[in-house]
């Protein structure tokens, strides 16, 4: 075991050198193209049939590098719960044969658990209501003689989500590694109350269960019944540590950053400094947008991500007993002392000469001030409330919504569902969709005479009214370029009668006005000097959320057929100020990590572990 740990190093050698399997959603994908080319990894492939406790049988794939008999030999165990079809099944078995960990530690196994409704598994499709599965299965294993006790758990979107949920039930992990994803099913679903239909769609027909967006529809309230599905109240239950991967356009990104917050804050304290979060610019769909992000740093950070999480499985491999795993954190720590606990990448306009579009790091993401900024009478965005009382209003029609363009979506791709052409996520200008439209409400502020950063949640809070019982109102954070681009950096959306979500619905009352906040997620960006800040506001955003057909009626019983136009209202000034919330840190907070650091950080790392770790007698 401390053979193993002492040359852990190596891993980080051989990390520079061996073309790092992407955590993301490749980067190198595009509208019409399949994936990259990968390598030829020969392994062996082992089938199970696991009986669940009401009869129904789960099939489960082992994988081990072709050299590797389980006959002869105890594995660690990396799990994934997988819903997904064979081409993706051998997509992830070929990331994970191209691990760095796989170079020095080749007695591992990658065992992927069919959900139960996916080929050729009988039941019912349970969405993410598997955590049951997930421990049963667990006991299974445990009795199976090719496995040496030690079991890691990652995943990538919805196997991610599986992989956060099994805390839930008291799976025994040692370590986690997890990409773009989050562990509150309804959040997924519904933001503020708005149905996620892109995003649900989208992922329903991935996984070949399109009907099974008829349950998510049935409960369109926060109920128990979503309780199965987030672990909210079981963090003190994570007793490992993780890597967390996130990207800024990513559909799941405040998810992922919030279980990152709660591991680091509510884990078992032995475990909260060992806790890792890489952020990046990319998204959970095909790739786009306006600006081109700088394709090596953003290689950095995901071979950044494959060597901490070879470290974290490497030094844990055979950590089969409380002892050594608590030697193991320990060993861990000292490890990683000169390493920081978060990288991201900073994003900027992209144009030449321009500030952002680099990473940096820290011990965590930066500790923001906010900052407000007002909107005013004729379109305007000022740090002054108006001294005066003024309101804007728009009609809105849920027949003719404004369209989606970038943002955290996940894309869709071309023929897919009812969309006639890809969706892609990521940062658009938004005047191709919002332009000449009256819906549409724009404020722009003076341009800026200095670089401004920000890293962290951003807001929107608004005062409004309508003549409806219900609608939407939406907004949208965007740079304003010199030539005029409105680059969407992030939005977001509040369903007015679930403004109040735990409440249940609240409908609205014609000619009353009511405060809420449109919660933009985060982001982290520089806008460059002679850039303004821009806001636009409205009240739809499809296909990303259904449209509102602003009636008042459930889900379930809405029709295309049964919509009202709402007459919607914004109002301004010193009683009923509206404004932009934004996380402004110092430009020191944001700026780059040194060139080459990350490079120089493997490098220090390595003679860490080689130079500095404990003797084996000091760590018995």
């Amino acid at each position: 075991f401390f053979f193993v740990m002492m040359r852990v190093g190596a891993l980080l050698v051989l990390g520079l050198a061996v073309v790092s399997a992407t955590v993301f959603v490749p980067t190198a994908y595009r509208v019409g193209q399949g994936p990259p080319p990968f390598p030829h990894v020969p392994m062996n492939k082992h089938h199970f049939n696991v009986t669940m406790s009401d009869g129904v049988v789960l099939t489960s794939t082992l994988y081990t590098l072709k050299d590797v008999q389980i006959h002869d030999t105890k594995l660690a165990i990396t799990h994934q719960s997988f819903p997904y079809g064979a081409m993706t099944e051998k997509f992830i078995a070929l990331l994970w044969g191209l691990s760095p960990l796989l170079k020095l530690q080749k007695r591992h196994g990658l065992l992927l658990t069919h959900t139960r409704g996916s080929a050729p598994n009988s039941g019912r499709f349970p969405g993410f209501r598997q955590t049951r599965d997930v421990q049963e299965w667990v006991a299974w294993l445990q009795r199976q003689p090719w496995y040496n006790g030690v079991l890691f758990s990652t995943g990538l979107s919805a196997m991610g989500v599986m992989s956060y949920l099994s805390a839930m039930v008291g799976v025994p992990v040692k370590a986690q590694s997890v990409s773009i994803a989050g562990a509150d099913e309804y959040r997924l679903i519904y933001r503020n109350g708005a149905y996620r239909a892109l995003l649900v769609n989208s992922m329903l027909e991935f996984v070949g269960q399109p009907s099974y967006n008829l349950t998510y529809v049935a409960h369109e309230a926060p109920s128990d019944w979503w309780s199965a599905t987030n672990l909210a109240g079981h963090y003190d239950d994570v007793k490992w540590p993780a890597l967390h991967q996130a990207g800024w356009y990513d559909a799941f990104l405040q998810d992922t950053l919030d279980v990152y917050h709660n591991y680091r804050t509510h884990a078992s304290s032995d475990v909260r400094d060992l806790q890792f979060l890489i952020v990046g610019p990319n998204g959970h769909c095909f790739g786009g947008g306006a600006i081109k992000w700088d394709e090596g740093k953003t290689k950095q950070l995901q071979l950044l991500g494959s060597v901490i999480e070879a470290v974290l499985f490497g030094v844990l491999s055979a950590a089969d007993t409380p002892l050594k795993f608590t030697l193991g954190l320990d060993l861990l720590k000292v490890l990683f002392k000169p390493v920081p606990r978060a990288f991201w990448y900073v994003m900027g306009p992209g144009l030449e000469g321009s500030k952002g579009n680099w990473i940096a790091a820290g011990p965590a993401l930066p500790d923001p001030t906010p900052k407000a900024w007002y909107l005013t009478p004729g379109g305007g965005l000022s740090e002054s409330a108006p001294a005066t009382p003024a309101a804007a209003a728009f009609l809105y029609d849920p027949a003719d919504p404004v369209r989606t363009r970038g943002g955290c979506i996940m894309g869709a791709a071309p023929g897919q569902g009812d969309q006639k052409h890809a969706i892609p996520c990521g940062p658009w200008d938004q005047l191709p969709v919002t332009e000449g439209r009256r819906d549409v409400l724009t404020y722009t502020s003076a341009a800026l005479p200095e670089d401004m950063a920000i890293t962290g949640h951003t807001t929107v809070v608004l005062h409004v009214g309508s003549n409806a019982t219900d609608t939407d109102f939406t907004a949208k954070l965007v740079d304003v370029f010199p030539n005029g681009t409105r680059l969407l950096l992030q939005d977001g959306i509040q369903r007015m009668r679930w403004r109040e979500l735990h409440r249940g619905p609240q409908p609205m009352n014609p000619g009353e006005t009511y405060r809420i906040e449109i919660d933009l997620w985060s982001t982290s960006y520089i806008f460059n000097a002679g850039h303004r800040i821009g806001v636009d506001v409205s009240s739809s955003n499809a296909p990303q959320y259904n449209a509102n057909p602003n009636t008042g009626l459930p889900l379930k019983d809405a029709a295309p057929h049964r919509t009202a136009i709402a007459n919607n209202t914004v109002h301004m000034g010193p009683a009923k100020a509206s404004y932009l919330r934004l996380p402004v840190v110092p430009m020191a907070a944001a700026a780059s990590f040194a060139e080459g650091a990350v490079q120089e950080l493997l490098r220090s790392l390595n003679a860490t572990t080689l130079l500095g770790a404990p003797s084996h007698e000091a760590l018995w």
